[in-house]
């Protein structure tokens, strides 16, 4: 807990990612099967499409969208819509 409370109160940062990675290990120590239950995804990436960063365990594109970049006459060039 004190390590939770002491992340949510940084912004996006290797100080906070430190944290977060703390957190997993105790987790994964603690419920070692807990992570093998995620589901997997596969992801389709096009050569339009830039900056595109899967989550590791398969989680939606929350967060990771807002980097996404489409390269749209590139996209056109190559048969999209």
């Amino acid at each position: 807990d004190q390590l939770y409370e002491q992340s949510v109160v940084l912004p996006p940062s290797q100080e906070r990612s430190k944290l977060y990675t703390q957190m997993l290990k105790i987790l994964q120590e603690d419920c070692p099967v807990m992570l093998l239950i995620e589901r997997i995804r596969y992801v389709l990436i096009h050569d339009w499409v830039h900056n595109a960063k899967p989550h590791p365990y398969g989680h939606g594109a929350t967060g990771f969208a807002k980097y996404t970049r489409i390269d749209a006459a590139q996209r056109k060039a190559e048969g999209g819509p």
